[in-house]
C-alpha cells in the first residue's frame, strides 16, 4: 500500500494505493457527491491538482470513506473536474455581470438548487473564489473579516 498526498478537501488529506489498482480515496472522491471544499483548510487549488495526480494512476476502482465504490474512476474524476471548472467559469460569469459578493453569485449560480443548500453553496463558493484570487485572475476589491462580505472583482 502506498500513500498518495491529496490536498484540496483537507491539508492532510490522504489517499491510499493498493498494488492491484485499487485506490481507497476518502473523501477526495466520491460517487454520490463532489467533496467538501471549505476554507481555509479546502483549497480548490490544491484538489484540483490532486485530481490531476490521481488521474495519471490506472485506476481499476476506487472506495471512498463515504458511499458506494467507483468502477470507472477516470470518468468519476472527469465528471469532478469538469463540475469544478463549470462552477469557476459562473463565478467569472457572475462577476463580469456586476456581481461582487457571495451571497449575490449564489443567488445566481445556486438559483435551481434548495435555498437550504445556500449556506452550503456559499462556503463552495468562496474555495472557488480563493481560488481565483491565488491565481490572479479575480482580486478582492472590498476586504472583510467576514467571508460572505468581501467585495471581488476580475482582475484586469
Amino acid at each position: 500500500m502506498r500513500a498518495i498526498h491529496t490536498p484540496g478537501h483537507a491539508p492532510d488529506h490522504l489517499c491510499y494505493l493498493l498494488d492491484d489498482g485499487v485506490l481507497m480515496s476518502g473523501d477526495h472522491v466520491m460517487g454520490w457527491s463532489t467533496s467538501v471544499i471549505a476554507p481555509p483548510g479546502g483549497n480548490l487549488n490544491d484538489f484540483m491538482a490532486s485530481l490531476a495526480k490521481l488521474a495519471k494512476l490506472d485506476l481499476r476502482v476506487m472506495y471512498p470513506a463515504h458511499g458506494w465504490s467507483i468502477d470507472d474512476p477516470q470518468a468519476r474524476m472527469e465528471e469532478l473536474r469538469a463540475h469544478r471548472e463549470q462552477r469557476t467559469t459562473q463565478a467569472i460569469e457572475a462577476l463580469a455581470a456586476g456581481l461582487t459578493t457571495i451571497p449575490t453569485m449564489v443567488e445566481r449560480i445556486y438559483a435551481d438548487v434548495d435555498r437550504r443548500l445556500h449556506p452550503a453553496a456559499a462556503r463552495s463558493l468562496l474555495a472557488h473564489l480563493d481560488a481565483l484570487v491565488e491565481q490572479r485572475r479575480v482580486r478582492v476589491k472590498v476586504p472583510s473579516a467576514d467571508p460572505l462580505a468581501v467585495g471581488y472583482e476580475l482582475a484586469r
